[in-house]
C-alpha cells in the first residue's frame, strides 16, 4: 500500500480507503482551520532534475502536525479507531507508530493543484502531492504496508475521516 486515503479517481488500487471527497474542498478545510502547509514547492522537494520526489523516498516532507481518526456506525454503535489502527506493518509485524502524520498541503504545477489531480488526500510514503503524509518509519518503503483487516469496519459501511491539528505548546 501507498495511500491510506485516495479520492475515487486515484490510486484505488494501492489505497487501503477511497473516498469521493474532493482533495481541494479537503485543503480549503485544512486552511480554515488554520493549518499552514509546508510550502512543497521547495526545490529541495522536487529534487531537480526530475520534476517530483520518487515514491517512496527517504526524504520527510515537511508539515503540521495532525492527528487522523475514522469513525463508523453499525447498528447505532459508534466505532473510533486512529488511522494507525487500520495500517499493519508486516516487516516489524506491528501497526503504524502513532504521531507522524503531517499535513503538508500539496502543491501546484503548472496551475495544476497536484492532490486534486491524482485523487491523492493522505499517502503512507513521502508523497507531497499528497494533502497528508505519514513521515515515521517505513515512509520510504511502500512495501511493506497492509491493510490491517482486524480493525477496519465491513465493506461498504459508510465512514467518517477526522483531521484535526496537532496541539502544540504555546511559547512564553
Amino acid at each position: 500500500m501507498e495511500y491510506f486515503l485516495v479520492s475515487s479517481w486515484g490510486k484505488v488500487h494501492e489505497s487501503i480507503l477511497r473516498t469521493e471527497s474532493q482533495p481541494y474542498r479537503m485543503h480549503v478545510g485544512m486552511l480554515l482551520l488554520g493549518a499552514k502547509g509546508a510550502g512543497t514547492n521547495d526545490e529541495q522537494l522536487i529534487e531537480a532534475p526530475a520534476p517530483f520526489v520518487s515514491h517512496p523516498s527517504e526524504i520527510r516532507v515537511p508539515g503540521d502536525r495532525i492527528t487522523i481518526e475514522i469513525r463508523w456506525r453499525i447498528n447505532g454503535k459508534e466505532t473510533r479507531r486512529r488511522a494507525e489502527e487500520l495500517v499493519y506493518n508486516i516487516q516489524k509485524k506491528s501497526s503504524l507508530s502513532r504521531g507522524y502524520w503531517v499535513y503538508n498541503g500539496s502543491f501546484m504545477d503548472e496551475n495544476t493543484f497536484l492532490a486534486q489531480r491524482e485523487g491523492s488526500a493522505i499517502s503512507l510514503v513521502t508523497d507531497p502531492e499528497a494533502l497528508i503524509n505519514y513521515t515515521g518509519p517505513g515512509h520510504d518503503n511502500d512495501s511493506v504496508w497492509i491493510a490491517n483487516t482486524n480493525r477496519l469496519p465491513p465493506p461498504d459501511v459508510p465512514l467518517e475521516v477526522v483531521i484535526k491539528l496537532a496541539k502544540t505548546k504555546q511559547k512564553r
